[in-house]
């Protein structure tokens, strides 16, 4: 019984191991984009412009 919990317990750690998350790091040029993105959308929002402020949900 308990050689089959440590075995368990080993199969579980390696496959967590494995099984991390996929996110590749952007790069500088992709953040800039995506900020300036951002910016312009809080701008639009803090002068009331609904529509434009909606634009970076569509």
């Amino acid at each position: 019984m308990r050689g089959s919990f440590c075995i368990t317990a080993l199969l579980c750690a390696a496959l967590g191991a494995c099984s991390g998350p996929r996110v590749r790091d952007g790069s500088s040029a992709e953040k800039a984009a995506i900020q300036a993105v951002l910016d312009a959308q809080g701008k639009a929002w803090s002068k009331g412009d609904a529509s434009a402020a909606a634009t970076v949900m569509t």
